[in-house]
């Protein structure tokens, strides 16, 4: 019940609206308590051939009823609607917020269906349980405790003689409560796998498309399906079983109260009237029994949904600000990658006792077979990782040691597969820097040779990119990354293979683009391409998370094979 204690945190700024639904519940509570002794007097009195001013009279206090109970229900579900949507909105924002902030190894370390579905599904859950599961356990229990009180005053000999089944009731509730809750927590992680499925089949539709994927892309999907049908199916079965047992139940024991109440009304103990508030009564109690052993199912699967989502909001990012972080008032640029190791898991080491100096303002290119720790090596600089040892130090600041915010304003990455968000061209640009005036988005547009393919557009800076840019090609959408970066001013630049998926055509104007934006710029580039390679001050060849040649083209030509060896591959494929 510790999820649940910590759940009910998200109800406290909500009290005001909350108490309005609480007082609403009592009030709707006490006067269905009111109906059935009501009815019993309205019997009771025509059986004795009362008056009827006195039957008119009763007819008013339970039309009185009615309308009093009507007016309360619609005032607490008004106030537990609001109150449901205000959680769903702070319980969704705060997930959103958390992992805007988490470090890059939490996505790769979780699907990402398992997140969307902690945004969706779980919070929907926790949501019903916050803001109508609570209240009407209160209220369902104070039915229970008064309609308990009331029968017995009616005739405690019948009312003890169905307590005796409500304890089955109660012990069979939560006996399966328990079963329930371990099914609905593999159905809510099925459909987190069911969202990943669906996710990567969207993002990865060319490909499907390109290899004809389709019928496995099917079968895949329809086997998860089926698999979250069986877990769904016995979560159905494990709940309509609870029911119908309970309701056998409740059944039974109304029968009882029958059976005994017609006995007591022929030994004149009990009158007609009584007899049948009785029975409403009962009802009182068999329905509030009922309704908190599902209630009881309900918390143990909003427990489960806020395991999922405490996950979430417990989880501290790897990679986070010092005390007192260093903001540099200035970036030269100068690179210090001082002997550092890494490894993605422990004991699989992915970079080797690296060490390179880059001065401010220098251009380096990085070559190797994939998979030698170049990608990586610009994911340290960037700091989405730290090093496992030794320090990569900028400006003579070890990057650990300086504000994450001021160390990746500086730097700007151009990479390979360029991610546009669905919204204007004008503000794809903008995420660059995002105070940045119209006229600062058109200059830095220009300078990426972007300015005139978008003023063609048909809306110009206001046209949509589409999700992923999908109505740009792949040139074009290179050249709003370029733009991103002019934008940004940066002090490094980083940039990973930003032409090796390019036409001929496209990758000339990126080049250019790329010229202009490295000028005075410390530059770090991971290429594939023999221009890129050949423009670079220096190149570092790396193999292995190794470092095994350094230096102009020249010297590593003549003094290392494994560089003339890509080279040639290169040259075969240019």
């Amino acid at each position: 019940m510790k999820n649940i204690k910590r759940l009910l945190r998200f109800l406290k700024p909500h009290r005001k609206l909350f108490f309005i639904a609480q007082i609403s519940m009592l009030a709707a509570a006490f006067a269905g308590l009111a109906f059935p002794w009501t009815i019993k007097n309205v019997l009771d009195m025509l059986l004795d051939k009362g008056s009827v001013s006195m039957l008119i009279y009763l007819i008013g206090v339970l039309a009185f009823i009615l309308v009093l109970q009507g007016a309360a229900n619609y005032y607490k579900n008004y106030s537990l609607g609001v109150i449901g949507q205000h959680i769903v909105k702070d319980l969704r924002v705060g997930l959103f917020e958390k992992i805007q902030w988490m470090s890059v190894s939490f996505f790769h370390n979780r699907k990402s269906g398992d997140i969307i579905s902690g945004m969706t599904n779980d919070i929907n859950t926790v949501q019903s349980v916050l803001s109508i599961s609570i209240t009407y356990f209160i209220q369902n229990l104070i039915s229970l405790v008064f309609a308990a009180f009331l029968i017995l005053r009616i005739d405690a000999m019948i009312a003890l003689s169905i307590f005796i089944i409500l304890p089955l009731i109660i012990v069979y509730s939560k006996s399966k409560g328990e079963k329930v809750k371990s099914i609905s927590k593999q159905v809510q992680e099925k459909l987190g796998v069911i969202t990943s499925y669906l996710s990567e089949n969207i993002s990865g539709i060319d490909v499907i498309r390109n290899f004809a994927l389709e019928k496995l892309s099917i079968k895949g999907f329809t086997h998860e399906s089926k698999e979250l049908l069986d877990k769904s199916v016995r979560n159905i079965k494990t709940s309509e079983k609870t029911g119908m047992v309970v309701g056998i139940l409740n059944s039974v024991y109304i029968l009882v109260i029958i059976g005994f109440g017609g006995y007591r009304i022929m030994q004149g103990l009990l009158t007609t009237g009584e007899l049948i508030a009785f029975i409403l009564y009962a009802e009182m109690i068999s329905g509030p029994v009922s309704i908190l052993s599902g209630i009881y199912v309900d918390i143990q699967k909003a427990s489960a949904a806020g395991g999922r989502i405490f996950d979430i909001l417990d989880a501290e990012p790897d990679i986070k600000n010092t005390q007192e972080p260093i903001r540099p008032s200035c970036f030269n640029g100068g690179i210090q990658i001082n002997k550092i190791c890494f490894e993605y898991k422990k004991d699989i080491r992915v970079l080797h006792d690296v060490d390179i100096n880059i001065a401010s303002g220098e251009t380096v290119a990085f070559i190797g077979p994939s998979g030698s720790g170049k990608s990586t090596l610009f994911k340290l600089i960037s700091r989405f990782y730290d090093v496992s040892s030794g320090a990569i130090m900028i400006d003579d600041v070890d990057i650990r040691e300086m504000d994450i915010k001021s160390l990746r304003d500086n730097i700007a990455v151009v990479p390979q597969d360029t991610y546009l968000f669905g919204m204007s061209i004008r503000d794809n640009i903008a995420c660059g820097r995002l105070e940045a005036s119209e006229e600062e988005i058109i200059n830095a547009a220009k300078h990426a040779n972007a300015h005139e393919f978008i003023i063609e557009l048909e809306n110009g800076y206001d046209t949509q990119a589409g999700e992923k840019g999908c109505k740009l090609s792949g040139g074009q959408r290179q050249r709003i990354a370029i733009a991103r970066a002019f934008l940004r001013e940066p002090g490094i630049l980083l940039l990973d293979e930003p032409t090796a998926s390019l036409d001929n055509e496209s990758e000339t104007k990126v080049l250019k683009a790329l010229e202009k934006l490295s000028k005075a710029r410390t530059t770090l580039i991971i290429a594939h391409r023999i221009p890129m390679i050949l423009k670079a001050d220096r190149i570092i060849l790396m193999d292995k998370g190794r470092i095994i040649g350094n230096g102009p083209h020249e010297y590593l030509s003549e003094t290392c094979p494994l560089y003339m060896k890509l080279m040639n591959e290169l040259f075969m494929f240019t």
